[in-house]
């Protein structure tokens, strides 16, 4: 009889895990399916971004963490519509990484350590609405660096190391309006 009950609680596991689509949590990160919400902050320690989350998550919040490079594993969650990645250590973001994020609207990532961005870094981020670069380490806004953005209307550059800006590093940015 207590065989038939482990059994069935395995099964009963499984079948529950098939259903949601195997979405594995991290530890220390709270996750609502419900709401396609993921928070992972506070001292976390996560240096990857974790593709286990269900990937129809639409905000993802991982804040006060270890994260070094935004990397291929974005690409899971296509369905994104916010991403903060404040206060990580982030210093490289790998050109056109956004390219399947075509729905996401804020980026948030504030207080790392990014130096330097290009015309490729969002590109395919078109309905991009909020684009937050507060204390990284940008030195330089080359023409263009915007262009594949056209819908930012908040730009947040404040607290960088910009001393160059060429003449058409905005261009594009037709709806900014902050």
């Amino acid at each position: 009889m207590e065989r038939l009950i482990i059994k069935s609680l395995v099964l009963l596991t499984l079948v529950t895990n098939w259903t949601i689509g195997l979405a594995l949590c991290p530890a220390g990160c709270s996750c609502e399916d419900e709401r396609l919400l993921v928070r992972c902050h506070d001292g976390n320690n996560l240096d990857i971004l974790p593709i286990t989350l269900n990937p129809a998550t639409e905000r993802l919040i991982i804040k006060f963490n270890a994260i070094r490079i935004i990397d291929s594993s974005i690409q899971f969650y296509s369905e994104l519509r916010m991403l903060d990645l404040s206060d990580n250590q982030i210093y490289l973001t790998e050109d056109k990484i956004f390219i399947y994020q075509h729905r996401l609207l804020q980026i948030h990532l504030n207080n790392n350590k990014i130096s330097n961005i290009n015309n490729n870094t969002f590109k395919g981020l078109v309905r991009l609405e909020t684009l937050n670069l507060r204390g990284n380490y940008i030195m330089e806004l080359k023409n263009g660096v915007f262009a594949t953005t056209p819908n930012v209307e908040y730009l947040n550059l404040g607290q960088n190391r910009i001393a160059v800006i060429e003449p058409e590093a905005l261009m594009g940015l037709k709806n900014l309006k902050t």
